[in-house]
Parts: C-alpha cells; structure tokens; sequence
C-alpha cells in the first residue's frame, strides 16, 4: 500500500520543478490516511499539503489541484460540508484554469451533490445543469449528473421535474448497460409517485427494483425499495405488510453494514408495533444481533436495537427478558452520558418490573428515570413516566391493605 500511494504521489508532483521531500511527504501521509478511511485527519494534513504547495509549489497547477480536491472529498466524507465546498471550487478553478475537463465535470459533480447533501438545493440544481452542459461529457457522466438531479429535484418537492429527469438518466443508463444506476433511478422515481399520491404506480416501481436488486445482490438498492414500499404500506393503513417490509429492510441493512440506516429503520418498526403479539423470538434475534454488533462499540446502534428488543418483549409479555434489554440500553446509554436516553430504558425496565408484578422495584427505578429526564434537554415522555408510577402506587397500596377476612384489631372474622 505505501509503495502504491509513494508511486502515486510522484505521479502527481513529478512534473513540478518546485515539488521538495516535504511537499511530497504530507501528500503521500494524507493520501495513506485517506484510502484506510482516516478522513478527518486526512482532510486537515490535505490543508497543509496544499498551503505548503501554495508557498512553495505554485506553478503546479495539476498536483494543487489534486490535493484540493481530495481535501475537499475528506471533509465531505466527515459530513463537514461546509469545509467541503472551499476545497471543491478551488478545486474546480484549477482544473478550468488548466483545461483538464474531465477533472473539471467530476469537481463540479461533487460540489453539486456536497451542495445537495448540505440542503442547499437551489445551487445544487445550478451545479448539476453545468455539469451536465459541460462540453465533451461522456454519456456515462451525464446518467449519473442526471440521477443526482433527480434526487435534488426530488429532495426539494419538485417531484415532475424529478421524474422528468430520471427518465433521462434511465434512457442513457440503459443504454450503456448501467444497470444499478439504472435501479437507482426507479427508486428516485417510485419515491416521486409516492409523494404525488400514485400509490399503485410508486408500489409497481418499488416492486420491480426491488426483484432486480434481490436478484444482482444490490443490497442497499433492495434497502431503499423495501424501506419504499413500507411507506407506501403504511399510506394505505396495511400496517402488518409496511412492519414486515421495514423488519427485511432492517435485516438486509446489517447485512450491508448500514448502521445508520438500521438506527432509523428500528424506530419505523417500533412504531407499527401492535399492542399484543407473539414477537419473543424477533427480540431474542435482535439481542443476538446486538452481541454480534459488540465489537463496533456503537453506542447509538446498540441502543437503537436494544430498544426494538424490548419493544418487541414488552407486546409479547416476555418481561423478564424485556427487562435485561432495558438494563442494557441503560447502561449504554449511561456510558455515553445520555440521560435522555438513560431515562427513557428505565421507564422500559420499570415497564417490564410493573408487568412482573414487582411493584416496588419499578416504583424506585421511575424515581430515577423522571430525575435523568427532568435533567436532560428534553421532558418528552414525562407524563407517561408519572402514571406509571401513579399505576405503581395504586399496586402498592392494594398490597398494603388489610384483609377484609380480618376484624377489630385482626381478630379472625368466621
């Protein structure tokens, strides 16, 4: 690998009459960095690289260019957009400045989809259209230009311009065999007739990419129509149907590592939940699966599954089990110093306490969860917490009560 990234860096400086050992060693260092997933100190030893190259290597316009570019690419992979974009156009100036306009269209693409993902969509849509009006561009740079406008337009509200312009992307991506950008197009498109209200259409299309996705094992293809058929479900009040395509979705999402994906898809599930039902062994999966997870030491992801856990032991009446799942996400939640979070696990463990008839215990453990809530940032769920513990009381005083079988001063009544 470093005798790969130092033949790299050559590559891009060997022209250059000013490049000196320290130029070339940060660019080999940040490059090193970048391809192991490193991205955040990557990005700031690509600012150094670059500034170094500004003072000392000016004339080399191409290898700035490079470093510009790819300090740019690691700041948006941190999702630090707003560093990203800087880098991106400089970037882009140098490449125009120099005439190299394959670099120039893939600079441009980027700042388009850093501009998208940072919400500015307006600018998006500007940052596309030159792109893609840009002279000389091949056929496979405008179908993927034309996706990413299609999901701007889409992100935006503009769903006709937005399935107007995949069925551009769709003709040119089939035509050169393109086939997951293809399907990528089919689910900017299904989700388009979703928002318009074309269920029937939106669920065709879903269907559809879904079958292609399952069959090439394009797994966050398959992910996106599952999660859009599940709303569309749930749309038509089909709440068994819309739970069982976000439960496959979740699956294939931990399959695909997609851990952020999994965090959002396990609150969809708990959601569309029934009030009862026989779902011990789907919680008896997820602990599995959160012992598997142990390792990545993801505190959001555990608790987010641990929360579906006991969600799904707490409607099958499975207490005792819902009750160690709650423990659980407690204590991650502890670990993080989340109380929001802390509290919201205590209140399923006193749950999961109150329906195991222990009274007491869950009384003491909603102490606790109302004193964490009340000192987070949120009280929402507060009210909950206090009937339970009303609920809690009510219990105790029942148990507490003398025996109506006994008489003045517990004489027994015959």
């Amino acid at each position: 690998m470093t005798r790969f990234l130092t033949v790299l860096v050559y590559i891009f400086f060997t022209f250059s009459a000013y490049a000196q050992d320290g130029i070339i060693k940060a660019a080999q260092d940040a490059f090193e960095l970048y391809s192991v997933g490193n991205f955040e100190e990557a990005a700031y030893l690509f600012e150094e690289t670059a500034q170094m190259m500004k003072e000392n290597a000016e004339n080399d316009i191409t290898g700035r260019m490079k470093v510009s570019l790819y300090a740019g690419l690691s700041f948006k992979e941190t999702e630090d957009y707003i560093s990203a974009l800087p880098w991106l156009k400089d970037a882009f100036e140098l490449a125009a400045a120099s005439g190299q306009k394959a670099y120039a269209v893939n600079i441009l693409s980027n700042i388009a989809e850093t501009l998208r993902l940072k919400g500015d969509y307006k600018s998006a849509v500007e940052n596309y259209l030159t792109a893609i009006n840009y002279p000389h561009i091949e056929d496979r740079e405008k179908a993927t230009l034309y996706y990413g406008l299609a999901e701007t337009y889409r992100l935006s509200g503009d769903y006709d311009l937005a399935l107007e312009t995949c069925a551009k992307s769709k003709e040119l991506s089939k035509d050169i065999s393109m086939e997951k950008l293809y399907l990528s197009c089919s689910v900017v498109e299904g989700e388009s007739y979703r928002m318009k209200g074309d269920y029937a259409k939106s669920l065709q299309i879903f269907g559809v990419a879904l079958d292609i996705s399952r069959a090439r094992n394009y797994l966050d293809i398959a992910v996106a129509s599952l999660n859009g058929l599940g709303l569309v479900s749930e749309t038509l009040e089909l709440t068994d149907a819309a739970r069982s395509r976000f439960e496959e979705a979740l699956s294939l999402s931990l399959k695909n590592e997609d851990y952020d994906n999994v965090v959002l898809i396990s609150g969809k599930i708990i959601s569309l939940l029934p009030e009862k039902g026989t779902f011990s062994a789907k919680g008896d999966n997820i602990m599995q699966t959160v012992s598997l997870l142990e390792p990545l030491k993801d505190t959001v992801l555990d608790m987010a599954l641990l929360k579906l856990a006991y969600s799904y032991y707490k409607i099958s009446d499975s207490f005792d089990k819902m009750f160690i799942s709650a423990e659980n996400a407690y204590m991650k939640a502890i670990s993080s110093s989340n109380d929001y979070e802390a509290a919201h696990a205590l209140y399923g463990a006193a749950l999961a306490l109150y329906g195991m008839e222990k009274y007491s215990e869950a009384s003491n453990t909603l102490d606790e969860a109302i004193s964490r809530l009340k000192s987070s940032s949120s009280e929402n769920g507060l009210d909950k917490m206090y009937n339970l513990k009303n609920m809690c009381l009510s219990e105790i005083e029942l148990l507490n009560k003398p025996s109506e079988s006994f008489n003045n001063g517990g004489a027994f009544k015959e």
